[in-house]
């Protein structure tokens, strides 16, 4: 099912988005849908790879969660720091 959208948006993006669009030979409607389908995905990606990270974690810390500005590169550096010094110890 296709349904009706309407966008305010700056008139130089517009004809901007017309021209690409043009050229990919396709419509605005079709480039905005797969826009939004990509965004939609990413989303769908960034928590299942927050999910993945979880259950990997899980072995370290037991069962928990994480919030979502968790910075998982400083944890995963932290990790590796302790497992050097359990190894040296």
């Amino acid at each position: 099912m296709t349904t009706k959208l309407t966008l305010s948006l700056d008139d130089k993006v517009i004809n901007r988005a017309k021209r690409i669009a043009k050229r990919r030979g396709k419509s605005l409607s079709k480039m905005v849908e797969e826009y939004f389908n990509s965004i939609s995905q990413n989303e769908k990606n960034k928590v299942s790879i927050v999910a993945n990270i979880e259950k990997k974690m899980t072995s370290y810390f037991g069962e928990s969660t994480f919030p979502e500005e968790t910075d998982f590169k400083k944890l995963v550096k932290d990790w590796k720091y302790k497992d050097y010094l359990n190894q040296k110890g």
